[in-house]
């Protein structure tokens, strides 16, 4: 289908403004919901808290082979593995898009800024 030239597919733009607000989002970004339910069955010390955001960072790695207690675990995390194809209408989000998506997930960045004494550049300026 997306290789047949009659059919036009929606760009990024369009995908992210139909999907950031759909359940099945919601389900994987939703950190302070995950959190709070991953915690009311495991202990604390039982779980390993990365965001997506900073995880393939070397002092995220670093903070995973100290939690696993694995010193000799070497991540390749420059090889991409099940990449989709990208075009280039992400690369200057539309302004009012990023303010709606930001302003619907206020609450996790704030909940991930509290918890994790951190400050990402969440909305992107």
């Amino acid at each position: 289908m997306k290789d047949n030239p009659r059919v036009t597919l929606p760009d990024e733009q369009q995908e992210l403004e139909s999907a950031y607000q759909n359940k099945s989002c919601e389900i994987r970004t939703r950190y302070e919901i995950a959190i709070k339910n991953y915690e009311s069955v495991f202990d604390c010390n039982n779980i390993f808290y990365g965001l997506y955001e900073t995880l393939f960072q070397p002092q995220s790695i670093i903070d995973l082979k100290s939690f696993l207690q694995i010193s000799d675990f070497k991540p390749n995390i420059n090889q991409k593995i099940n990449v989709s194809k990208k075009n280039d209408s992400l690369k200057k989000l539309d302004v009012k898009l990023a303010e709606r998506i930001f302003n619907h997930y206020k609450s996790t960045y704030e909940f991930c800024e509290k918890r994790f004494a951190i400050k990402e550049n969440w909305n992107g300026s």
